[in-house]
């Protein structure tokens, strides 16, 4: 505004994504539990001027009521977007549905979220660890499913508490403490539950947005545990590239087998 720009979503997207990881990774995110929800809806607005001293540029109308809702019905660290914008964004961005959610003035509405990741062609890293445990799947499954016992099984974190009401499951989110590369916060949600088979968790992961997929299978009287990590590196990470990832995944495999040890010493 107010000359029309054909890619004013993208813009918006570029500039959401830096500012929530700007706050993620600054100095008073380690200190506190802050992170940044953000609204982005499109659509016909009105824009002026207003005032008779101080002077304020401005816009009026649904489509900015309706990015505020979404900015106050969102989870820290996220991006939370209406299908409008979606649709300009799609073929460029990762996106997940959320599904229905009730917004003030305007009854339920189906907005989608933009990923942690970014673009998809920028930043990405990923990996694969596998861990065969003496244990049954139902058992391993539900140690893992409590994201409580992270702390008893990741030696770099010091707390994780479930900040949501009711069961685990879908849309159950947590905040755990990080003691180690730097002490910090971090905001975890689940994205994906199917009871004793499959965990999807979104949030960070040493500061580094990141997705951790947990599958577990019956094998040969065990269960293989299969853990994919979705990394967006940033910062100095970024530009040692696989260099970092494979420090991440050599930790992240460290932790499976103290996670392996724990759960066949209580067999």
């Amino acid at each position: 505004m107010p000359d029309p720009s054909p890619d004013h979503a993208r813009k918006a997207a570029l500039l959401a994504r830096d500012m929530r990881d700007a706050v993620a990774t600054s100095a008073i995110a380690d200190q506190s539990a802050i992170a940044l929800r953000i609204g982005i809806n499109s659509g016909p607005v009105v824009a002026s001027v207003i005032g008779t001293k101080r002077f304020l540029y401005d816009l009026w109308g649904d489509a900015v009521n309706i990015a505020s809702r979404m900015e106050t019905n969102g989870t820290p660290g996220e991006i939370q977007i209406m299908p409008a914008t979606y649709a300009l964004l799609k073929d460029e961005f990762i996106c997940r549905p959320r599904g229905t959610i009730p917004v003030k003035g305007k009854g339920d509405m189906r907005p989608g979220v933009r990923s942690t990741f970014g673009k998809k062609e920028e930043r990405m890293a990923s990996f694969t660890n596998v861990v065969e445990i003496n244990r049954p799947a139902h058992d391993v499954f539900a140690f893992l499913a409590d994201l409580e016992n992270v702390p008893r099984w990741n030696y770099a974190i010091t707390e994780t508490r479930k900040t949501s009401p009711g069961k685990v499951g879908v849309g159950a989110t947590y905040e755990q403490t990080r003691s180690i590369p730097t002490p910090s916060r971090e905001h975890l949600t689940i994205i994906a539950f199917e009871p004793d088979r499959h965990l999807t968790v979104e949030g960070t992961l040493a500061r580094y947005p990141a997705r951790l997929q947990y599958t577990v299978d019956e094998h040969d009287g065990a269960t293989r545990l299969t853990n994919t990590v979705d990394l967006e590196l940033t910062g100095a990470a970024r530009l040692l590239g696989g260099v970092a990832a494979g420090r991440i995944r050599s930790a992240v495999a460290e932790n499976l087998e103290v996670l392996k040890s724990l759960l066949e010493s209580v067999a």
